[in-house]
């Protein structure tokens, strides 16, 4: 059970590894037109430049109308890439309208030698998708919403992609964009010019916004009316970037060789809840020195409101002088370094709310480069490898 288990272990991460086959395109759309016989080409890659064989087969609803030139295909170091051919025959008829897929995968055929000997193998495959599209009777559009990038002052897009999907032409499209608040609240509503669209074509529709709502997750309703029909998309999208801000610091009741209590007040400018919230405060002195880090406890804040946190700090060994404050916000996926200047005196310690942002991003162990993370998967099979190559010759 405990091989059954490695082996499979090994099988599903061995192709995160081996990344070395690829296929362009990965998909394509054609229209259906009966009877019609198509030569269709694909690049298959060999990334890796590495000896080995590749077969090709079709799967899907429609897999039996094609034909392959060759299906086994080889390839050596010296070949980075090779053009193959396929024949798709149209059927004369399909009466389901709008999109058929056809799958066409390109297969490695492992060594010989791995499935004799002590080697571990893996089959590797790519896929390459063909839709063929059946036009809907009469007039059919479908439409996709795309949001620009948006900020409070700013202005920017909202375009609306209309694809006719009849046999008969749109004589006239025009899109409505609706927005909303979280609560659902409609609060704009926006309109774009008209456009006609062509059977078997696709317009854009275009309307610019200037935004004047506080920074936030807000929703767009996309109607598109197009001769007495009508269709519609939706996509949340944002106003800005989410934010926890500090807008107070302040020390009550301070005498230096105590414990100095800081109150950090905290403002979710963003117009949803923001929950576990939290702060790793240091003070620093000359040369980067550090004289305390304090982890906060968490806190959640509403939409557009102020909370209050705590950092501690026990100047019983502390000279009069001045000092820097930094705060490390972690809210989200963030994580928010800010910098201020405090002055300490025997009975007071002066921060200068000026703080300057000295990095923002997100949070350490979700920027964990490709190349370590591939790394440490293949330390992880070399290990289980390892490991069934032993067990194996204990039991012989």
């Amino acid at each position: 059970m405990k091989k059954i288990l490695l082996l499979c272990t090994i099988i599903v991460l061995f192709p995160l590894l081996v990344n070395g086959l690829g296929v362009v395109p990965s998909s394509e759309e054609i229209l259906y037109k009966p009877g019609e016989q198509l030569e269709m080409q694909l690049k298959i890659l060999n990334n890796n430049k590495r000896d080995f064989k590749v077969m090709l087969y079709a799967e899907g609803e429609l897999s039996e109308s094609i034909e392959f030139n060759q299906q086994l295909i080889e390839f050596t170091e010296s070949i980075d890439s090779k053009i193959v051919s396929y024949t798709i025959n149209m059927p004369e008829q399909l009466e389901s309208k709008g999109p058929h897929e056809i799958r066409t995968v390109i297969r490695e055929i492992p060594d010989e030698q791995d499935t004799k000997g002590t080697q571990v193998s893996a089959s590797i495959a790519v896929v390459s998708k063909l839709i063929i599209f059946v036009p809907y009777e009469g007039k059919y559009a479908e439409a996709k919403l795309f949001v620009g990038n948006f900020d409070t002052g700013k202005s920017s897009n909202f375009v609306v992609e209309v694809n006719n999907l009849g046999e008969e032409d749109i004589l006239e499209v025009k899109a409505i964009i609706d927005i909303y608040s979280p609560l659902n609240m409609k609060l704009a509503t926006l309109k774009s010019d008209s456009k006609s669209v062509p059977s078997k074509n696709k317009e854009l529709l275009s309307i610019n916004w200037l935004p004047e709502l506080e920074p936030g997750t807000y929703l767009a309703v996309a109607t598109v009316l197009y001769d007495e029909k009508t269709t519609k998309d939706e996509k949340p999208f944002n106003i800005g970037t989410y934010m926890i801000d500090i807008v107070d610091i302040s020390v009550s009741h301070f005498k230096l060789g105590s414990i100095a209590e800081f109150d950090i007040l905290l403002e979710n400018k963003w117009n949803q809840k923001m929950s576990g919230i939290y702060a790793d405060v240091y003070v620093k002195g000359k040369n980067d020195k550090i004289y305390t880090k304090y982890t906060s406890s968490s806190v959640d804040i509403e939409p557009q409101a102020k909370q209050q946190i705590k950092a501690y700090w026990n100047t019983e060994k502390v000279n009069v002088g001045d000092y820097k404050l930094e705060i490390d916000l972690h809210y989200l996926d963030k994580v928010t370094k800010k910098l201020f200047d405090i002055y300490v005196s025997l009975d007071e310690i002066r921060t200068s709310l000026a703080g300057r942002v000295i990095e923002s991003s997100d949070r350490i162990e979700d920027k964990m480069p490709r190349s370590i993370l591939i790394l440490s998967i293949l330390v992880t099979v070399l290990v289980a490898i390892n490991v069934y190559l032993i067990i194996k010759r204990n039991k012989k």
